[in-house]
């Protein structure tokens, strides 16, 4: 009988221990899900000194429970929207007037159904965050309605179902995503230094929708009295402005029109590209400015000056003149645009990206 004991006892231990084995050495992707749980997801990367902005949910896709929450969290000097948007219903554009786009929609759970909305995600304000809980299994995919090339993914599953990642898992993922943004982004420097060494008088900025290069490149240029200047914008989303002189009164939306003469700029009156980029509604890829008069010229970006992007032209003396081409009716609008015809590019929501937002938050 003691024998039958000793033996029973010890295959009890065995299956204890083969239990123990077998979780121990069960991947953490197989996880069970349980209690509901909270998930993390950054919103946007960006280098320490903001010179690089990543267009990016980490991660982008991800799988959870229903009862589940998904918590974001801005990352990046840019700021970026948590959009869902009803079934079947196009992007809409993006417009900053637009309460609906700017401000919290929703509230805090999620079915699949509806229109919910962060509001803009942006450092330094009390919106950092935004927090969502799902309540019925699907595939939902969400938006950033500033960045038309960012989106992301939400998988939800039946409440218990085993998680095929753990966060620690997805945080690991992280890095991999941002080495790549980070080469791209060198990539893009080196590629606008080249562009601008090969033609003289250049300064170049450069993006590709999944990286945006907050500098001017080179940051600083020497050239002749004479001289003109041309600033080409290569992104292929992100409006920047040329901004000479006093920052225009009445916030970001003022620097949108162009303002000032460029075809003779001598620094004694304030000077504006107005938004240039690839939006055909904005004032053309280039601005040119001829500079008639010696000195150091400090500018700025109205919109990314936060971020590091200013620049300087060094209009020397002793340096001789190589002409200039001045300013093709493509690359820049003299002048104020209307104010009809202002309001009407608000309401149609052809200026881009919380603009005024960033300048309130400037003001403060």
């Amino acid at each position: 009988m003691q024998k039958i004991f000793e033996r029973g006892r010890l295959l009890a231990g065995l299956f204890v221990l083969a239990a123990l084995l077998g979780l121990s050495s069960r991947p953490a992707s197989a996880a069970v899900g349980a209690a509901p749980t909270t998930w993390h997801v950054q919103a946007g990367w960006a280098t320490k000194d903001q010179a690089l902005q990543g267009m990016v949910f980490l991660p982008k896709e991800i799988w959870v429970d229903a009862g589940d929450t998904v918590t974001w969290t801005i990352r990046s000097g840019e700021f970026h929207t948590i959009t869902f948007l009803p079934r079947g219903e196009q992007r809409p554009p993006f417009n900053p007037n637009d309460p609906k786009q700017t401000q919290r929609q929703g509230g805090s759970t999620y079915d699949g159904t509806g229109y919910l909305n962060s509001g803009l995600l942006m450092l330094g304000t009390p919106n950092t965050s935004y927090s969502l809980t799902f309540t019925k299994p699907g595939d939902y995919q969400y938006i950033c309605l500033v960045h038309t090339m960012m989106s992301g993914v939400v998988h939800v599953r039946p409440a218990g179902t085993a998680y095929p990642y753990t966060q620690a898992q997805y945080d690991q993922q992280a890095p991999m995503v941002i080495a790549r943004l980070h080469e791209e982004g060198n990539r893009l420097i080196s590629q606008a230094h080249q562009t601008a060494a090969r033609n003289k008088g250049e300064v170049v900025m450069a993006g590709n929708g999944d990286v945006a290069v907050m500098r001017f490149l080179p940051r600083t240029i020497r050239v002749g009295v004479g001289d003109t200047v041309t600033w080409v914008n290569q992104d292929v989303e992100t409006p920047h402005t040329i901004t000479l002189g006093k920052e225009p009164e009445g916030g970001p939306l003022a620097a949108f029109a162009p303002y000032g003469d460029p075809r003779a700029y001598d620094g004694s009156k304030p000077l504006n590209s107005g938004f240039i980029g690839a939006d055909p509604h904005w004032f053309g890829k280039t601005f040119s400015v001829t500079f008639t008069r010696a000195g150091t010229y400090h500018y700025i970006c109205a919109l990314h000056d936060e971020m590091g992007m200013r620049g300087t032209v060094v209009v020397d003396p002793a340096m001789p003149n190589a002409g200039g081409g001045g300013t093709s009716p493509e690359s820049h609008i003299s002048g104020v645009l209307p104010l009809l015809a202002l309001a009407g590019l608000l309401g149609l929501g052809l200026i881009p990206a919380g603009v005024a937002t960033r300048r309130a938050r400037r003001a403060r």
